[in-house]
């Protein structure tokens, strides 16, 4: 596959969902691909996501955006309805990975941005005029 950044086992589902999903994160510069099975039934599903459709990501520590007790990555999407992935993999060191993997292709608009605390506000370029 051309153009693929990172290509990794994860659980996922929606925010919504009871069910959650074995599979794989497919990411690429313009999409975000999800595919899995759901064990009990054995139905298989694959949801692809245009980076541009993703508002922004966060860690996910509240009881309802955890999988299996575990600490996830939530992804924010246009429709209303996160999705929250979790690495298959031994600690948070992964979820980390992928949250940056996840961080360089989804384009947030300036205004969804969650600054974090570190961050320091950027002085304004002089000789420039402001809208």
């Amino acid at each position: 596959m051309l153009g693929v950044r990172d290509l990794r086992r994860v659980a996922w589902r929606r925010l919504s969902a009871p069910q959650h999903y074995i599979g794989y994160v497919t990411i690429t510069d313009d999409v975000i691909r999800l595919s899995g099975r759901e064990e009990p039934t054995g139905i298989d599903v694959a949801l692809s996501i245009p980076c541009a459709a993703v508002r922004h990501t966060h860690i996910g520590t509240l009881p309802e955006e955890q999988l299996a007790g575990e600490s996830t990555l939530v992804l924010d999407v246009a429709d209303g309805v996160p999705i929250v992935v979790r690495p298959i993999g031994i600690g948070e060191l992964q979820l980390e990975s992928l949250a940056r993997k996840l961080r360089a292709v989804v384009v947030t608009p300036p205004g969804d941005r969650v600054r974090s605390r570190s961050a320091r506000p950027q002085p304004a370029l002089k000789g420039r005029a402001s809208a």
